[in-house]
């Protein structure tokens, strides 16, 4: 394998907490408190997506763009909560000693993205990433990792996706790519061509995945 493909959220970073307060926080302002169900059930889609579960709920949700800009307007108030998951780091050096490539797939907006990244110290520059602006169709659709294969130059075989929730994995595997499942809580149910990785131990999931430096 030549390329390691991050989900950003919950992922590469620990910001599902911070997400669903955001969540929450918005919601707040139209007096509506979802349930942790519908909570979890929104957990890696597009704000889109979470707009369109929501609206099923609730009656008194406004329309999406006013959604999503009061949700964006949370979710920055609250940037400075965010970390790296712990592991990421061991896992990087891993992957740089064996000269393997990564990117960054995520369903936030590309102002959101690019605001986390800075917030931890991620923002570099050559960074390969694809956010929901630069493709047609978000995950679960396999455009998002297609689309960061063809930046790296490499075919979806070549790629490794690392995912935190059901909705990137099967999108992931609708790309053609490895998917190793990081879950951050218990009881995720992943699609069965995932491989699950140890909650608090990614690098044993993929190092023997990694070929070795070229001699």
């Amino acid at each position: 394998m030549k390329a390691v493909l991050w989900d950003f959220d919950g992922t590469l970073v620990d910001s599902e907490p911070t997400h669903n307060r955001a969540l929450l926080d918005t919601l707040a302002e139209w007096d509506i408190r979802p349930s942790k169900d519908l909570q979890e059930r929104v957990i890696g889609t597009s704000i889109e997506a979470t707009h369109a579960a929501l609206a099923e709920a609730y009656a008194n949700l406004p329309d999406v763009d006013t959604f999503v800009r009061a949700k964006m307007s949370a979710y920055l108030a609250r940037i400075g909560e965010l970390r790296l998951r712990s592991g990421v780091a061991a896992v990087e050096a891993f992957l740089r000693q064996r000269g393997v490539s990564s990117a960054i797939v995520t369903n936030s907006d590309r102002a959101i993205l690019g605001a986390c990244l800075s917030a931890v110290g991620k923002a570099e520059p050559g960074l390969i990433t694809v956010s929901r602006n630069d493709v047609r169709n978000g995950k679960p659709d396999p455009e998002p990792y297609l689309r960061a294969a063809y930046l790296l130059g490499l075919s979806p075989g070549e790629c490794i996706v690392v995912e935190d929730s059901p909705v990137g994995a099967a999108a992931g595997i609708a790309a053609g790519m490895t998917v190793v499942a990081w879950p951050d809580w218990a009881g995720v149910v992943f699609p069965v061509e995932a491989r699950v990785a140890d909650p608090v131990d990614l690098l044993s999931a993929l190092a023997p995945m990694i070929r070795s430096p070229e001699r």
